[in-house]
């Protein structure tokens, strides 16, 4: 019989966000390995490392060394842990650590990356209609809300 993956806070809490063990160890400045081997047991999760996830992610500091995985992932504050939680807490990290323009700057640079690293790949067309279309969308939205902004006022 195998050994569930889930025995660990930190492989419940990896999952509930959706990373793999390598997206994890990159979040936290850490080997995949250490990652891995925390969630197996080999490694007992230090209390530095379990401050550094918690800061990078949102979770409870306490929860993830109680090392009790039949408890409920939960926020700093205590309220069941869930992806958005993670997701609003990423981007609050994002603008304490950038201006604004930074993370425009970051982001043309990630769309040119994307699409330079598509030139030779076969799913390139399907990439660029994706993107257009996603920008496209994100452009409505935006006029959309400075228009409902307008007439509210």
């Amino acid at each position: 019989m195998r050994i569930s993956p889930l025995r660990h806070p930190l492989a419940i809490l990896r999952c509930t966000v959706g990373l793999t063990q390598q997206e994890m160890g990159d979040l936290v400045q850490r080997a995949a390995v250490t990652i891995q081997a925390v969630e197996l047991g080999k490694l007992p999760l230090s209390e530095g490392l379990a401050q550094r996830i918690a800061d990078a992610t949102g979770a409870n500091v306490g929860w993830l060394l109680d090392g009790n995985p039949d408890a409920p992932a939960v926020t700093a504050s205590g309220a069941p842990y869930t992806r958005a939680d993670f997701e609003r807490h990423q981007v609050r990290r994002e603008a304490q650590t950038s201006t604004g323009e930074d993370r425009d700057h970051e982001l043309v640079a990630t769309v040119a990356g994307l699409l330079e690293a598509t030139v030779e790949s076969p799913a390139r067309d399907l990439v660029r209609w994706k993107l257009r279309r996603l920008l496209t969308s994100l452009a409505d939205d935006e006029s959309n809300g400075a228009r409902r902004a307008v007439a509210t006022k």
